[in-house]
């Protein structure tokens, strides 16, 4: 979800005029937050362009920006998380060792709700 979102962009609208990057945005534009780009973030993100499943882990790791924040935080983010972690529980823990299939560069995208690969080749072999 970090690496990789699903949504990549949230819809914002300013109540009134805010300055972002030294720019003047008028109250009622409309601007998108990348959530795509917050999570990788070098200023804040430890090698943020590598996949490290241990990453959240640990105590110093910053919050992601995948589910919004405040007040406009998603209602199903804690239904997404345990559904994930349940995933990953049964295929990588429980599970006998699976790995990715060769190369993932020419992985198809689809984009439906969100982005998600059209298929995710995987070997699976014993440990």
């Amino acid at each position: 979800m970090r690496f990789e979102p699903s949504i990549a962009g949230i819809p914002r609208t300013p109540t009134e005029p805010i300055v972002i990057g030294g720019e003047n945005v008028p109250a009622g534009s409309m601007l998108i937050l990348s959530t795509a780009a917050a999570n990788r973030e070098p200023g804040v993100w430890t090698e943020p362009d590598t996949v490290d499943v241990t990453r959240f882990g640990r105590r110093d790791v910053p919050r992601l920006m995948s589910f919004g924040i405040g007040t406009h935080y998603c209602l199903g983010a804690a239904l997404a998380r345990m559904t994930l972690e349940e995933a990953v529980r049964v295929v990588f823990v429980e599970g006998p060792s699976p790995r990715a299939a060769g190369d993932l560069s020419g992985v198809e995208w689809r984009q439906v709700l969100g982005r998600s690969p059209a298929s995710l080749p995987v070997t699976i072999g014993v440990a």
